[in-house]
């Protein structure tokens, strides 16, 4: 990384500050850095990360949130995507940093922010998109929260007991960390998905590079819900669902062709979360909008079909509630509600499944709604994903597994 503090008294402490902070930026999402610098007097670290601070704010590398004056007011910070790219190059492999999840179970609360403004690029307008802010609430701690804790301090017990690699042929061999957390929105029965964090979390790997994960030097098998969020309604109202729930919507555009057809299926996933997740249908095409043109701008092949289609998101929105009418009552739900109610389902079946490899001191990874085990494991992956789902669900119909 070019970016090094300029002081002309560069010293072995100030490195190894400015390394910690670095380090420390690329395994949490945000950090509290106490801005006083008489706060560091005697500290293991040197005063000088509060320059360190300013000077990756200042090269864009991270936002700022600034604190009061007081000797114990914090600044919050966080790593921008820049950061991440500029370091990237030079981290093939994990530097060793052995972390756990500071809290194994959170509560947040989501607030409305505002709105963000962007370019619709299909038309040239300028669209918004509801924005909002998870802010920690503090809770006192019950049964069901101490069940968590103890299967995912357990489930971090058993992974640390081997090597967890990524044994990819054109990276050096890299430690994943693989200690999850669980985050529940509003209340503790909502929300709670598990998370990985760090930059080296196995969450944060994408689904391509999973195949070479390794456990304890063997090969591995990653096995995942298909259509899981879909069927999940389905199951609330007692009706099983065995088509692919995705591939129905595309079939209704009959323009796309064989090859573009699965391209756009995988966008559809994008489209359900914000049915789901969004109070109306404005906002679902808003979102599904924002999607397509700022979070995933790179994926112009998705643009470029739509767009030589003539498809709009929102014929996108409306092919799939017409596909889905039998459900139709858990679409466009106030402030998510029912995304979070389905990610509290989703916890609790992935709660159930490690549960279960913990108890047999048998390492799982977990990435929501997929798991990895070593592939001897595979049959029983199976059959254990498929009774937690029945068994959560309430039904007697089991949700595909591929």
């Amino acid at each position: 990384m070019k970016l090094l503090p300029k002081s002309k008294f560069i010293k072995e402490k100030r490195l190894h500050t400015f390394g910690s902070l670095c380090a420390n930026l690329l395994y949490e999402k945000y950090l509290m850095i106490p801005m006083n610098k008489q706060h560091w007097t005697g500290r293991e670290l040197s005063y000088t990360i509060t320059e360190d601070v300013h000077l990756l704010q200042d090269a864009g590398y991270i936002g700022l949130k600034p604190g009061g004056s007081d000797i114990h007011q914090c600044a919050k910070i966080w790593p921008r995507k820049e950061f991440k790219i500029e370091l990237k190059p030079h981290l093939c492999f994990n530097p060793g940093i052995d972390y756990h999840p500071t809290k194994w179970v959170e509560l947040k609360e989501k607030k409305f922010a505002g709105y963000r403004h962007y370019i619709n690029q299909l038309n040239g307008k300028e669209e918004r998109i509801k924005r909002y802010e998870s802010v920690p609430i503090t809770f006192k701690p019950n049964n069901d929260t101490q069940k968590v804790e103890n299967i995912l301090r357990r489930h971090f017990a058993v992974a640390q007991s081997c090597p967890i690699l990524l044994h990819h042929p054109d990276y050096a061999q890299t430690e994943l960390c693989s200690a999850l957390h669980a985050v529940y929105s509003g209340d503790l029965h909502h929300g709670g998905r598990l998370y990985t964090s760090t930059f080296f979390g196995v969450q944060q790997r994408k689904s391509y590079l999973r195949q070479f994960i390794a456990i304890n030097n063997e090969e591995t098998v990653e096995l995942d819900f298909s259509g899981m969020s879909i069927r999940m309604l389905y199951a609330k109202i007692g009706k099983p669902y065995e088509d692919d729930p995705y591939t129905v919507v595309v079939d209704k555009f009959p323009t796309l062709s064989h090859g573009e057809k699965p391209v756009i299926r995988s966008f559809l996933k994008k489209v359900l979360q914000a049915v789901i997740n969004s109070d109306s249908q404005a906002d679902a095409v808003s979102s599904g909008n924002y999607e397509l043109y700022v979070v995933s701008s790179d994926k112009s092949e998705t643009k470029d079909i739509l767009r030589s289609r003539g498809i709009k998101v929102k014929d996108l929105v409306l092919a799939f509630q017409k596909s889905h009418e039998p459900i139709s009552q858990y679409f466009f739900s106030k402030v998510g509600q029912v995304g979070l109610e389905l990610q509290y389902l989703d916890s609790q079946i992935a709660l159930r499944v490690i549960d279960s490899f913990n108890r047999k001191s048998i390492p799982v990874l977990s990435i929501h709604d997929s798991f990895v085990v070593q592939s001897r494991y595979r049959d029983e992956l199976h059959r254990v994903m498929s009774q937690s789902y029945m068994s959560v669900m309430g039904t007697q119909y089991p949700c595909p597994i591929e």
